[in-house]
């Protein structure tokens, strides 16, 4: 009989019956849980600050340009024959007034001869001129001794060679400025004619930037202003110059063309530059670039106030401003403390602890 007593009060339906009276007997346990899990979280932001100030802005304004090669041109022929000689190769470097290449005229080179062969006998006859006519050469005025040279066929003659040597001239081509010879498109033995190309010749020390400048940025820029020129090739090193040109002509996408020199050796004609004109802009407040955050698409700085130890929200107009900083035209004064690190998740009002601050302008 105690037997069954004790199995029916452990049957699980009275164990479980048991369990639940002594929890609602208990409600203290439950409503400690829910006030735990309410219980408000109140986080200090950290952040850092620094000082808003007042003074020169130093900014760039950036362009595209393109380097050309101040002296470039093409060699050509001024006569008729065959190429005989090629003095250059592909990439030489050659000084003013080097001979490049020769044609072979054999008529020229005979012609030459009997002109010269003409000159000496003119030489002659104006000599036996002025020895029978007892004349002395620095006495004689200039019309009688034209005569003497005509009668001797001394004029003619020297006119035969200036002319002959001119032809001369045209049977080789020759630099006019030093540089280097590049896209040589004839050989030895090509038959050539007036006007056609033999090669290229560049000056490879002197060229000129040209890029364009906005219509609304002309105020911003001067004559002898510095620049700095990045080639975009990693090979070449960031140059500097100054605006030698500026064309007084705006076009029809409102742009402004702008000419600078560079005196650097080789540098490759044509090769693309970034161009970063050097901007000084006075009396401008200054903050780092990284205190603009965006909100609802709009710019917003976090400043910091000291007597309540808050982030305060403010929205700010942006003027010029560089890689680094920018100049803010409405929304920030001089010596407020803007908040530059720990600002992406703030509020107005949120309350934040000072990790570093610097009066300093970084």
């Amino acid at each position: 009989m105690l037997s069954r007593i004790l199995h029916n009060t452990l049957h699980p339906y009275w164990i479980t019956m048991a369990l639940f009276i002594a929890c609602q007997s208990n409600p203290s346990t439950e409503v400690s849980h829910q006030d735990l899990a309410s219980a408000p979280l109140t986080a200090v932001m950290e952040v850092r600050v620094v000082q808003a100030i007042q003074g020169d802005f130093k900014t760039q304004i950036p362009a595209q340009g393109m380097i050309t090669a101040l002296k470039k041109m093409d060699l050509i022929w001024d006569a008729t024959g065959y190429i005989t000689d090629i003095l250059v190769k592909e990439g030489s470097r050659v000084k003013a007034h080097t001979t490049v290449a020769q044609l072979s005229n054999v008529d020229l080179d005979r012609e030459l001869a009997q002109a010269q062969i003409n000159l000496d006998q003119a030489l002659l006859k104006r000599e036996d001129l002025l020895i029978s006519g007892q004349i002395d050469t620095s006495s004689v005025n200039k019309d009688k001794l034209g005569n003497i040279d005509l009668l001797s066929g001394y004029r003619q003659a020297m006119f035969d060679i200036d002319r002959l040597e001119k032809q001369r001239q045209q049977q080789r081509i020759q630099t006019r400025f030093d540089g280097m010879i590049y896209d040589i498109s004839q050989s030895i033995g090509s038959p050539v004619s007036p006007g056609s190309v033999f090669a290229k010749l560049i000056n490879t020390d002197e060229f000129r930037v040209d890029f364009e400048i906005l219509e609304s940025d002309i105020a911003h820029i001067k004559l002898g202003q510095t620049i700095d020129i990045v080639p975009l090739a990693d090979q070449f090193k960031p140059m500097q110059s100054n605006i030698q040109q500026i064309i007084p002509v705006v076009d029809q996408q409102g742009l402004v063309k702008v000419r600078a020199k560079i005196h650097h050796r080789n540098l490759l004609d044509g090769m693309k530059v970034q161009v970063l004109i050097q901007q000084q802009i006075p009396n401008q407040i200054i903050i780092p670039k990284k205190a603009i955050v965006i909100r609802s698409g709009k710019e917003v700085v976090f400043s910091y106030d000291d007597q309540t130890g808050k982030a305060n929200w403010n929205y700010v107009k942006i003027g010029a401003q560089n890689q680094s900083h920018v100049c803010i035209m409405d929304g920030i004064s001089e010596g407020d403390r803007v908040i530059v690190e720990g600002n992406l998740n703030l509020n107005h009002g949120s309350e934040v602890s000072i990790l570093q601050s610097s009066d300093q302008l970084q």
